[in-house]
């Protein structure tokens, strides 16, 4: 497995990507600078199978509309993230405005499942609130 850091953003969060031998990759928290998680996805000829989000704050979602517009693939977000995700109260300006949806059918709930897989990729996901 491979990884990768890229700091993003206003705030600096950290956005990892992680792929495998066969350029599967996953995109954990793609906060902000979408242009910069997307030409490391293309320079790496990455496969994005999936998107995984923490939790909903902008700047740990502000990228995903952009990237996932280039890169469909389904989103994991615990369900108390994603119903507040892209509303107004999800914002933090000057930084970050309110995330866009991305264009698709639903999202992954962690809650109903905590345990995925993608490809070679297999984890358990541990709801921390607070």
């Amino acid at each position: 497995m491979n990884i990768e850091c890229l700091v993003t953003g206003a705030y600096q969060e950290n956005c990892y990507l992680l792929w495998n031998n066969n350029l599967k990759a996953l995109v954990i928290d793609p906060g902000d600078n979408a242009d910069q998680i997307l030409e490391f996805i293309q320079t790496k000829t990455l496969n994005v199978i999936g998107y995984l989000c923490t939790h909903a704050h902008a700047d740990h979602i502000c990228a995903l509309h952009d990237v996932h517009q280039q890169y469909p693939a389904p989103i994991g977000m615990h369900h108390l993230d994603w119903v507040w995700a892209f509303e107004e109260v999800n914002q933090s300006p000057p930084y970050y405005e309110k995330p866009q949806r991305p264009a698709c059918d639903g999202y992954l709930n962690w809650a109903k499942n905590p345990r995925w897989t993608f490809d070679t990729f297999s984890f358990e996901i541990i709801h921390t609130p607070g």
